[in-house]
């Protein structure tokens, strides 16, 4: 399942992070909109969510991606960061189970979400602006 090349990678993650080598469970996630390869996976009977970068562009610098999870993680608006590493392009984190709100509950926490969100300092800038438009229409 984990691409055969990152599987030292990922056990050196592991142990770092947790202590152990090997996983207790692992499923592939295929919801969203990566390229990255996105696992739930299970140490000592707790999920967590590992993530593996594949593409090298701009737009998947895991320097900017990593800094800007790890400022979210602090402010308590991302699960927390247990490893990552830029060299491997790994990262592994806390796994946030779904879990619906009323619309009302919903505008309430978005709103003190959003205050957190903006009173964090400003994220490293990935590429301007006409860049980016220029990209997501290239991929389009």
């Amino acid at each position: 399942m984990i691409p055969e090349a990152k599987n030292t990678a990922v056990a050196q993650a592991l142990q770092k992070a947790f202590g152990v080598t090997e996983l207790e469970d692992i499923l592939t996630l295929t919801a969203g909109l990566t390229s990255a390869l996105i696992y739930r996976i299970v140490i000592r009977g707790c999920p967590y969510l590992l993530r593996i970068i594949t593409r090298t562009d701009a737009m998947n610098d895991p320097t900017r991606q990593f800094a800007c999870m790890k400022s979210a993680a602090d402010a308590g608006l991302a699960p927390r960061v247990w490893y990552t590493s830029i060299e491997d392009r790994i990262s592994i984190t806390d796994f946030v189970e779904v879990r619906s709100f009323s619309a009302e509950e919903a505008v309430v926490r978005l709103a003190s979400t959003l205050q957190a969100l903006h009173a964090l300092p400003p994220f490293p800038r990935l590429m301007g602006y006409l860049d980016t438009v220029n990209e997501f229409i290239r991929r389009f």
